[in-house]
């Protein structure tokens, strides 16, 4: 081969090279961009698994809440146009929340650091399955569990009628669910490693991070305007008692009352929970009220109870009138296990 076709093979062989790393660099940022959903997509899966391991039972098969609040909801999530200091300060809440768990509530410590059972790998997995709100997958995971458990069902089945014994009932993807009777026997979280503010509470559950940023603005206004009307005095002669508004377990109304034969109550469960209100005159302090083996006041022995709402779901209103004359009261949840969760309060009325 002469020199001159030796020169144009070697132009001809770094043209195709150029050609082909031209071609793969080109298509490395999106091929990255699919590393980055495929590893996503692999972490979330992880949450989801966790999430069912862990969390379902207190907080519902999909996120939607039971005896601990619903994780399902807009004011966790975030996207793409999430501005960098609000994403992070949802993380950091979440993340924070698993790993410390929360003091007076069942919600346990996590984190390895702290004596919980996973690593800050793992509860960042759930972190991003909340934020991302990916409870398809774990709806996924229940499906994946629930067909395995049906099979040892089915299995236990056929080996009861084969021996003519009592059937095995059926289970139910219900049953992984811990229900208000089983609180009595939960542990509450006696001490956290972390804070808990308030104030960021409010915050983040005020978010509305997919309506336009117009109507976001306009949200967060209203929402601030109606914080500020809440926090108006009632009505003379009403007393106005928010449950679970300034915390998951936490009663608010007034300190105190003018005595009143007709004093109107008006009561709202701000929770994914289910609440109800007791109203009790009594000079009992409020945290040495007598309980029984429910987890509950024994409202046989602790005296007359003046006003009992029924359960409220979330949302949900009740409405009375009562007397009240001077003296103190005491105001109480008695969904099993809330009362030992400090769901009190007293009132002086005058």
């Amino acid at each position: 081969m002469n020199t001159s076709k030796q020169v144009n093979l070697m132009i001809g062989l770094l043209f195709i090279a150029f050609l082909f790393f031209g071609a793969y660099i080109a298509r490395e940022q999106l091929r990255a961009e699919e590393a980055d959903v495929h590893q996503n997509e692999e972490l979330v899966h992880r949450g989801a698994e966790l999430y069912h391991n862990n969390c379902m039972s207190c907080h519902g098969l999909v996120g939607e809440g039971n005896i601990g609040p619903a994780l399902n909801s807009d004011f966790f999530r975030t996207t793409s146009d999430t501005p960098e200091g609000e994403f992070r300060e949802v993380y950091d809440y979440l993340f924070n929340t698993l790993s410390c768990g929360r003091s007076g509530a069942y919600m346990p410590l996590w984190s390895e650091r702290f004596g919980g059972s996973l690593s800050e790998t793992q509860i960042d997995y759930l972190v991003k399955l909340i934020m991302q709100g990916r409870w398809d997958l774990a709806a996924e995971a229940n499906e994946e569990h629930y067909h395995h458990l049906i099979e040892g069902w089915e299995a236990q089945k056929a080996d009861a009628e084969r021996r003519n014994a009592p059937v095995p009932t059926k289970p139910l993807p219900e049953d992984w669910l811990v229900s208000i009777d089983d609180t009595a026997t939960l542990s509450v979280t006696a001490d956290n490693c972390g804070q808990y503010s308030m104030d960021t509470r409010s915050k983040l559950y005020a978010r509305t991070p997919f309506a336009p940023s117009d109507q976001a603005s306009t949200s967060n206004n209203e929402s601030a305007t109606q914080e500020t009307a809440s926090v108006e005095a009632p009505p003379e002669g009403t007393l106005v008692v928010d449950l679970a508004k300034d915390g998951p377990y936490a009663i608010t109304s007034a300190d105190s009352i003018s005595a009143g034969d007709d004093i109107k109550i008006q009561v709202k469960n701000n929770a994914a929970l289910v609440h109800n209100l007791r109203i009790l005159r009594t000079d009992l302090s409020e945290d040495s009220l007598p309980t029984n083996d429910q987890a509950m006041v024994d409202e046989d022995s602790v005296g007359e109870i003046l006003y009992a709402s029924e359960d409220l779901q979330n949302g949900g209103e009740a409405s009375g009138e009562i007397a009240l004359s001077p003296g103190n009261y005491v105001l109480f949840c008695n969904i099993p296990g809330h009362y030992q969760l400090r769901m009190y309060k007293t009132i002086n009325v005058e």
